[in-house]
C-alpha cells in the first residue's frame, strides 16, 4: 500500500520577494506479518527564495517504522532522519530523531496513547505569510526544530455519535519562532527566533457529536504555557484558544455553518517604546450558507465577525468590524 503526493506554489509579496516550492511525498506500508507491517514516509522539499539575495532551502525526510498491531493495543518504532541545506545560511546538516508510538484499547471505544519524536519544523516564506500578512522585506526564515516530543492522552467514541480526545504533550524546541512589531518599523512585523531551548507545555481537548450527518458539532480548548530560552516573551501566542464549530444540513441542498472561537493571553511589544502590551481577549463568531444549485455549481453568504468587535490578532491591526461576503463556487 503506498501513495506519493507532490506540489508546486509560488509565492511573491510587494518588496519583490518571491518563492518557489517544490515538495514531493511518500507514504508506504508492506506486511511482514499478520500482526507486523513496515512503513516508510519519505519527503523531498526543494525551494529558491528570492529576496535581496537569492538562494536554495532544501530538506530531505525519511522515517522508516515498525508497527506491531494486535487486538488491544499497537506498537510502533522508528527512526526520523532529516537532512536541510540552506545555501545562504551555510546550512548544511543532518539530524535523528527516534520515533515511538503505544495505543491501547482495553475495551471498544476507547484508546489510551502515548509517543515521543523529534522533528524538523519547516518554516517557508509561505507558511510565515499564512500566519502575518504585514512581514517586512529581506525576512529571515528558518526552519525550527523540535528536539523532542513527549506526549499522551486518550480518545475514545460512543455508538450514540459522540466522541472525544484529551492530549497533553512536553515538547522542546530551538530556533522556535514569534512575530512581533519590527524595531524600524512598527508597522511591519518581523520574525523572532529563540536560538536557545524553548519548552512548550500544552493540554488540549476535543469533544463531537455527529447526529446521522446532519448535525455535527465539535468543541476544541487547548492551554499553552511557554518557557521561552532567550527572548522575552513568545510574542503574539495565544496561552488558551477555544473553538466551537456546527454544521447543520437543511436539505440536500441548503448547508448552514456557525464557528465561534476566542484567543486569549497574547503580548505585543514596541521596541521603540519598549512598552509591552498585553492584546484583549479575542471573540469571534462566523456564519456561513450554501445553496447547492446544481451539482457542480453552489451559491454562499457569510457573515463575519457578527460581535463587530474591532480586535487586534495582532498589534496596530484592527479586525475589520462586521462584514458580510457572497459568491459562486464550481467544482469539477
Amino acid at each position: 500500500d503506498y501513495s506519493v503526493k507532490t506540489s508546486l506554489s509560488s509565492t511573491k509579496d510587494r518588496y519583490n520577494a518571491s518563492e518557489l516550492d517544490w515538495g514531493t511525498k511518500l507514504s508506504a506500508s508492506i506486511p511482514i506479518s499478520e500482526s507486523i507491517h513496515a512503513l516508510l514516509d519519505a519527503d523531498v522539499f526543494v525551494s529558491q527564495r528570492v529576496d535581496a539575495l537569492t538562494y536554495n532551502r532544501n530538506l530531505f525526510r525519511i522515517k522508516p517504522t515498525f508497527k506491531y498491531v494486535s487486538s488491544q493495543f499497537s506498537v510502533s518504532l522508528g527512526l526520523n532522519a532529516v537532512s536541510e541545506t540552506d545555501s545562504e545560511l551555510d546550512i548544511n546538516k543532518t539530524k535523528a530523531y527516534p520515533v515511538l508510538n503505544v495505543d491501547v484499547n482495553p475495551f471498544p471505544g476507547l484508546h489510551i496513547y502515548a509517543g515521543y519524536n523529534g522533528d524538523i519544523v519547516r518554516n517557508t516564506l509561505k507558511s510565515m505569510l499564512a500566519e502575518n500578512q504585514w512581514l517586512g522585506p529581506n525576512v529571515l526564515i528558518v526552519n525550527t526544530e523540535k528536539t523532542s516530543d513527549i506526549s499522551a492522552g486518550v480518545k475514545g467514541e460512543t455508538g450514540d455519535g459522540f466522541n472525544y480526545e484529551g492530549k497533553v504533550s512536553y515538547a522542546q524546541y530551538r530556533n522556535f519562532f514569534n512575530i512581533n512589531n519590527s524595531l524600524a518599523d512598527t508597522s511591519k512585523f518581523s520574525i523572532i527566533y529563540d536560538p536557545a531551548k524553548t519548552k512548550v507545555f500544552s493540554i488540549s481537548g476535543l469533544a463531537g457529536y455527529n447526529f446521522n450527518d446532519v448535525f455535527r458539532s465539535s468543541v476544541k480548548a487547548e492551554f499553552f504555557d511557554y518557557a521561552m530560552g532567550s527572548t522575552e516573551e513568545a510574542w503574539h501566542r495565544p496561552d488558551l484558544t477555544f473553538n466551537w464549530f456546527n454544521a447543520l444540513t437543511i436539505s440536500k441542498k441548503l448547508f448552514i455553518t456557525a464557528d465561534f472561537y476566542m484567543l486569549k493571553g497574547m503580548k505585543a511589544k514596541n521596541f521603540q517604546t519598549g512598552i509591552t502590551q498585553k492584546l484583549p481577549v479575542i471573540a469571534d463568531l462566523n456564519l456561513k450558507i450554501d445553496y447547492l444549485l446544481t451539482t457542480n455549481f453552489s451559491a454562499f453568504v457569510g457573515i463575519n465577525n457578527i460581535f463587530g468587535k474591532q480586535y487586534e490578532r495582532y498589534q496596530y491591526y484592527p479586525q475589520q468590524g462586521m462584514n458580510f461576503i457572497g459568491g459562486l463556487s464550481f467544482s469539477f
